[in-house]
């Protein structure tokens, strides 16, 4: 009886956890590069739709679980691209994978990341802090006969701070890493359950439930 309650109970959490992963991504994040400020907007339909700097814009589908994200652009072109991805405190972090692949030169092929590489996106456009442009008063020498006109030196200002982004690469790869590893113990604990191995099971799901919890501090 007791095997028949832990079985059940690990159903309704799997299942609960699969409505998550499923639940559309939802909201507006925005990159910043050399060419400008780019703008991805996810829909509760299952729809996108990305803004490049010169305002042109593209739109289609995507598909989501818990790891992985796929944009579909609509019309002829049917460009694809597919990532690994992560969201928190804000920011949503892509990852090209190995299915990531360019099929032409479409505006979808050109928004960040480039194939094979990553980068972050925030929820809000990132604001680069301008220094005060300081006006220098010109000098005057006074001689006796005539005053002599000295211009000021001219003023270059400091190169343009950008704030650092919160979230690292290091650390969504250590999440990524204690993510996986949950997983394998998930999927361990229920061999060991149809087996009828109960202190394996509990060993699985306690390394399981650590591995999660080592993430969630990272994330903080």
């Amino acid at each position: 009886m007791r095997l028949f309650l832990i079985t059940v109970v690990l159903a309704l959490i799997a299942g609960s956890q699969a409505a998550h992963a499923l639940e559309p991504l939802g909201g507006v994040y925005y990159v910043t590069t050399s060419e400008g400020r780019w703008k991805l907007t996810f829909s509760r339909d299952g729809t996108y739709e990305l803004q490049n700097p010169r305002g042109r814009t593209t739109a289609g589908n995507y598909n989501s679980t818990d790891r992985e994200l796929a944009l579909i652009e609509t019309g002829g072109a049917g460009n694809r691209r597919h990532f690994r991805y992560y969201r928190v405190a804000g920011q949503l972090s892509l990852e090209s994978t190995n299915r990531d692949a360019s099929t032409n030169d479409g505006l979808l092929n050109r928004m960040p990341p480039s194939i094979g590489s990553s980068v972050v996106w925030y929820d809000r456009p990132v604001v680069v802090v301008q220094p005060p442009v300081v006006v220098r008063p010109p000098v005057v020498v006074v001689e006796p006969s005539r005053p002599i006109y000295v211009p000021p030196p001219a003023y270059v200002p400091p190169p343009a701070y950008v704030p650092p982004p919160t979230w690292q690469s290091p650390a969504i790869s250590r999440i990524n890493d204690l993510l996986d590893r949950a997983a394998r113990e998930t999927s361990n604990a229920r061999i060991y359950l149809r087996n009828g191995e109960r202190n394996s099971f509990l060993d699985s799901m306690r390394r399981a439930r650590e591995a999660l919890q080592d993430a969630e501090e990272l994330a903080r």
